[in-house]
């Protein structure tokens, strides 16, 4: 019984490493996307204001913002709206 206990301990502390390895893993593939969508607004936007270029894309000026920083994750709904936009594609905005 004892060792049972033991086994099942063991495996539940294995589980929780391989668990935060794979979050760790997703949190710095999401940070790679964030800053390649980051990049690919700023250069789409050049030389237009934030004013502009968020009308242009149909987003408010703070959410283009806080995408161009980084501080904001993107809807799968609003990637869409951008892309129709500016008429572009995924492969576009992600390398």
């Amino acid at each position: 019984m004892a060792r049972a206990e033991v086994r099942l301990g063991f495996l539940a502390f294995a589980m929780r490493e391989v668990n935060a390895k794979v979050i760790g893993q997703h949190g710095q593939v999401r940070d790679s996307l964030e800053k390649q969508l980051a990049a690919f607004l700023r250069k789409k936007r050049g030389e237009m204001t934030f004013a502009q270029f968020s009308q242009k894309l149909g987003l408010p000026t703070s959410t283009l913002h806080r995408l161009e920083q980084c501080q904001q994750s993107i809807t799968l709904g609003r990637l869409q709206q951008i892309m129709q936009r500016l008429k572009c594609g995924l492969s576009d905005i992600f390398h």
